[in-house]
């Protein structure tokens, strides 16, 4: 299993190709230019592996934790771990977002996604099941007399497609 790694890069730009400089820009090593990232090999439903990467951190340590968070003691996924478990551990591991967009995050995941997916086992969500989840959330608000708006529904699964 990959430990992942934390690193440094930056957004300045080559002057003359225009391409990113990344972690080869001059001034990193300063502090206080760039920001930090981290990158880890999960393994992923089908048997496979994916890399997720995260950055915005502004120090290593920040970035370690959220590596930390999100790979957790065993790293990756562990064996029977639910959707629900999964959603909380990767809202507790985005740390550098705005208070906003965090409520937004903890409102679609707590309101929606924990209720309807959150038994699933992680390993075994398809998009049957997601699926499912809309009609079963379309149907019970206009059941309570209050129809869902499509981009609540759009919002929703932007939440849920998020790395």
């Amino acid at each position: 299993m990959d430990q992942g790694s934390v690193f440094k890069r930056c957004g300045c730009r080559d002057q003359r190709s225009g391409r990113l400089r990344g972690a080869g820009c001059a001034k990193l090593p300063g502090s206080g230019h760039g920001s930090w990232y981290f990158s880890a090999n999960l393994p992923s439903g089908g048997g496979g592996r994916r890399r997720v990467r995260r950055g915005g951190f502004g120090s290593r340590a920040a970035a370690a934790a959220a590596l930390q968070a999100l790979t957790g003691l065993g790293g990756g996924l562990a064996a029977g771990m639910s959707t629900g478990q999964w959603l909380e551990r990767w809202l507790a591991s985005r740390v550098s977002l705005r208070a906003s967009t965090r409520q937004g995050y903890a409102a679609h995941v707590r309101g929606y996604l924990v209720p309807c997916l959150g038994a699933v086992p992680i390993a075994d969500l398809a998009q049957g099941d997601v699926q499912g989840m809309f009609t079963a959330i379309t149907g019970s608000h206009q059941a309570a007399g209050r129809p869902v708006s499509a981009a609540t529904l759009r919002r929703i699964h932007a939440t849920l497609r998020q790395r």
